[in-house]
């Protein structure tokens, strides 16, 4: 039954028809560029990159202390002694 469903489900999806975007104005194109250069976004992102990438190792390093930290802790629960069952 869920193999007919997921069947139909594909065919649904294969014959819906792909759209395409609208192609913005012309005006459109040179507002957006002149916005561009007037924020001066590339500098500001050159700017915030290294931070950003910082901030990013800092999160997984994090994260990954978490993770070593939880089970070291539970494989050190495991073992049978008076004292560690006193932690849980």
């Amino acid at each position: 039954m869920s193999r007919v469903l997921t069947i139909i489900g594909v065919l649904l999806l294969a014959s819906v028809g792909t759209v395409s975007a609208q192609t913005p104005s012309p005006d459109a194109i040179a507002a957006a560029r002149t916005l561009v250069h007037t924020l001066k976004i590339s500098d500001q992102y050159k700017a915030l990159l290294p931070a950003i990438l910082i901030m990013l190792g800092c999160y997984y390093a994090s994260m990954t202390w978490s993770v070593f930290i939880s089970m070291t802790r539970s494989s050190l629960l495991r073992k049978t002694s008076p004292l560690l069952s006193l932690l849980r």
